[in-house]
């Protein structure tokens, strides 16, 4: 039971990916979760096997909190201007916490969790590791590649920076194997960690590289503060040898770092707000998030509704976004994002979720079951640091398997922490309301999927004929393509806008009209919909909704000539 659920949510699912879809593995492993966590709900609640659970466990502080933030980022749906575009974040919310629930459960029914979760993970770990040497061998042959060809490597690793990331969830579970395995496990984990060390150099994601030396330092530093538990004996000479390495290190690290070679000037562009450097314009996004945060402090603005909303806020007179036209659909910054869509409670929730599991964490390593248990917290906080970190540059919230990674690192830190529970007090883990509550939700959430991953490749198709110029083809397309389910395509684009561009440019700009219009109330601030509405108003006569049009597309785009050109032509036609 056991090996086929982690061996599922830790192996399998990296490797799910889809085909003809803008984005070829979130929406698949989105649907692949769901299918899996209500198979499991179903069979652990309704069979026998619910007798060997406990579901006390399912109390715990965290497991609560992050099940707050799960149902508030359903709630944070009544502020948002397109609820749908939240439903992707609302199901990979739910089944994060669902997995957490289920990882809580059955880790204590296994005699030796801590090496079956790195036998496991290492195994994961070789996989994509290996998947990650295949695909820049075959791009580029031997060698070290250049950032800018790096970039260039997408297919089941979707993207460099989100893959060093994810390789450094990985990373500590293989390393706790070279402590609690033996024999060839040992060894397998030993390949692993260096195989998974050397891809994430390779991949040359500043955020990675920061966030491996962060969780470095944190084993490290409980090592020593918690040596009895490990079983490890240091002098105080050696502490003090240690402290002394740290101390050398970390000004090392900073001399380093304001140096001017080439590699640590690359390593400070992850703060500037110039768009020319590669990844650059982190602090000017994060400037823009921040004055959304104080526009809808208490709300938010709705999950899923960032991108949406940010167009209000290219006019700011210090921004400048000319140098290079970016679709930010998240801040680059996760716990910003969750602040600007969720509100402060939130945000909160967000950020209580990573105190309680460093205090669970302290917990289990003062009063550890075993050795090995406190090996793995130790990692599983490592793994934490390196998640936290990443969360600060980049958006590991959005990746499914980042976050069924986090759900079994807290249900580590939860299930160590707490004392073994005698055999009379387990009892049923999921009463049958709630579990078929869960069941409801993920059976919507498998149907959402479903139509999502349709309409991307419906979109697609619409693209292509658009581009090739067959609109009558893209019409159809378009058609096919509108669910109820989701009105923005993964780049937000409405896909009514699609049907509408298709019919403009077969001249019928009356039939166009309605479809325009409803593309803007559901994306509101999209320049290329302005435009576009206010052709199809001139072609039909209405001059003055055209004008309004075009001035509401220069209060939020100042900077963009042609929209100004056009205004100035509609109001002297006018």
């Amino acid at each position: 039971m056991a090996i086929a659920f982690y061996g599922f949510l830790l192996v399998a699912l990296n490797w799910i990916v889809g085909w003809n879809i803008y984005d070829l593995t979130l929406m698949p492993r989105l649907l692949a979760l769901m299918v899996f966590l209500g198979l499991a709900v179903s069979a652990f609640s309704f069979s026998k096997a619910s007798k060997k659970f406990d579901s006390a466990i399912l109390r715990d502080p965290l497991v609560l909190c992050l099940g707050a933030y799960a149902a508030l980022t359903a709630v944070s749906l009544a502020f948002a201007l397109n609820p749908t575009a939240g439903f992707t974040d609302v199901f990979k919310s739910f089944g994060a916490f669902v997995a957490l629930c289920l990882s809580c459960l059955i880790l204590p029914t296994v005699p030796n969790w801590p090496g079956l979760l790195s036998r496991i993970v290492t195994l994961a770990a070789l996989g994509s590791s290996g998947l990650g040497f295949y695909q820049i061998l075959t791009k580029f042959g031997l060698g070290f590649p250049t950032r800018t060809q790096a970039e260039a490597v997408t297919g089941l690793m979707s993207n460099v920076n989100l893959h060093a990331g994810f390789l450094n969830l990985l990373l500590p579970f293989c390393l706790c194997g070279l402590f609690i395995q033996r024999g060839p496990w040992r060894v397998a984990c030993g390949i692993a960690s260096a195989s998974t060390i050397l891809l994430i150099i390779l991949l040359q994601s500043r955020a990675a590289y920061i966030s491996l030396v962060a969780g470095a330092l944190v084993v490290c530093v409980i090592a020593c503060l918690f040596r009895k538990s490990f079983g490890l004996v240091f002098s105080k000479r050696t502490l003090l040898t240690l402290a002394a390495g740290a101390c050398v290190f970390a000004v090392a690290a900073g001399l380093a770092f304001v140096s001017e070679n080439p590699n640590s000037q690359r390593l400070r562009t992850i703060f500037t707000s110039d768009f020319s450097a590669i990844d650059g314009g982190r602090l000017m996004i994060w400037g823009i998030t921040l004055e959304m945060i104080r526009d809808h402090f208490v709300t938010g603005v709705g999950a899923g509704n960032f991108t949406i909303r940010l167009h209000e806020y290219l006019d700011r007179p210090r921004l400048d976004f000319s140098g290079k036209l970016l679709n930010w659909a998240q801040p680059h910054n996760d716990f910003l994002w969750v602040f600007a869509e969720k509100g402060i409670l939130g945000f909160l929730l967000f950020a209580a979720v990573f105190v309680l599991a460093f205090l669970r964490a302290i917990a289990a390593l003062r009063a550890p079951r075993n050795r090995d248990a406190a090996w793995m917290v130790a990692f599983a906080l490592m793994g934490l640091t390196a998640y936290i970190i990443a969360s600060c540059f980049d958006f590991p919230l959005e990746r499914i398997n980042q976050q069924v990674y986090l759900a079994v690192l807290l249900s580590i830190l939860v299930v160590a922490s707490r004392p073994p529970s005698p055999v009379k007090q387990k009892k049923s883990a999921l009463h049958w309301i709630p579990a078929a509550s869960a069941i409801v939700i993920l059976v919507a959430g498998t149907v959402y999927s479903l139509a999502a991953i349709k309409q991307e490749n419906l979109v697609n198709y619409t693209r292509h004929w658009i581009k090739t110029g067959n609109f009558p083809a893209a019409i159809a397309y378009a058609r096919q393509a509108r669910t109820p389910w989701k009105t923005l395509d993964p780049v937000a684009t409405p896909v009514s806008f699609l049907e509408g561009y298709a019919i403009l440019k077969t001249g019928d700009a009356r039939s166009a009209i309605p479809l325009f219009e409803q593309a803007r109330r559901e994306n509101p601030n999209r320049l290329y919909i302005f435009q576009n509405l206010a052709d199809a108003y001139l072609a039909v006569g209405r001059k003055a909704d055209a004008i309004e049009c075009l001035e509401l597309a220069t209060r939020r785009y100042p900077q963009d000539a042609p929209t100004r050109a056009a205004l100035e032509r509609a109001r002297a036609a006018q």
